[in-house]
């Protein structure tokens, strides 16, 4: 709990310190405002200065839409709103809050990297779906491919708690969606499925292994000793104390309960 609650500071400073830059340097735009205010997003979105290309929803209690005035430059006015309808959906369904608990479980348990093929499904997963919206909405997904086409090779900001339109990890299975139908997007390796399994059965043998306790008594404290369930190690425990004192209790057998 202790890693977790860490892990969990770290994540909240690096974005609250993120959000801070990204605030400093907001600027306004008529045109980009009137679409805001189209889509009810005035008070939930942010233009920001910067050449380079990006919009995504960062924030973990209060998340919010960060876009380039790069990118702004880059779409049409249609184009745009494909962006910041994506970007809502993400918004109203806590996406970025979502992400954030997956990534720290991935980070936490690294002896299953199935994990990260659950995880990169699951972002795969969401982004389709907002891009759906996005669709709907517009009632056309050419808009949407277009964008998609012009952020292949832009580099993304993504963070572990941002939910990008230009995620490079999602943005070609997002167009073979889009243009050929293709939906088979979800892949597992099968060194990560062999580890993943190797892990449950170690940590299977470790959890339910019974073994025996003994508690000695060394230089004026208890010590509890823990043995396998076996004589070898208990015996080696003993010849270490006199045998004319007995200085360690009667040794009991344990099961360990998940």
């Amino acid at each position: 709990m202790l890693v977790l609650a860490i892990k969990l500071l770290m994540v909240y400073v690096k974005v609250s310190l993120f959000r801070k830059k990204l605030i400093e340097n907001v600027r306004s735009n008529i045109a980009f405002n009137t679409l805001l205010k189209k889509l009810d997003l005035t008070a939930k979105t942010y233009l920001v200065e910067s050449e380079k290309q990006f919009a995504f929803c960062l924030g973990i209690r209060k998340p919010k839409i960060y876009v380039s005035n790069g990118l702004l430059a880059m779409l049409t006015t249609q184009e745009m709103e494909a962006v910041l309808r994506h970007e809502q959906y993400h918004l109203n369904n806590r996406d970025t809050f979502i992400m954030l608990i997956a990534s720290i479980s991935e980070s936490l348990l690294p002896f299953f990297p199935l994990i990260s093929d659950l995880l990169h499904n699951y972002r795969i997963e969401r982004e389709i779906k907002a891009d759906a919206e996005a669709i709907g909405g517009l009632g056309s997904e050419k808009p949407l491919i277009s964008v998609l086409k012009k952020l292949l090779n832009t580099p993304s900001l993504a963070l572990a708690t941002t939910a990008a339109i230009a995620d490079q990890d999602t943005l070609e299975p997002r167009i073979r969606a889009l243009v050929k139908k293709d939906f088979h997007f979800k892949k597992f390796k099968a060194k990560h499925i062999f580890i993943s399994i190797l892990s449950v059965f170690v940590m299977s043998i470790i959890t339910f292994a019974p073994v025996q306790a003994v508690e000695v008594n060394h230089m004026g404290e208890n010590v509890m000793m823990i043995c396998p369930n076996d004589n070898e190690c208990l015996n080696a425990c003993r010849q270490e104390y006199s045998a004319n004192k007995k200085n360690y209790s009667e040794d009991r057998m344990y099961t360990p309960v998940p």
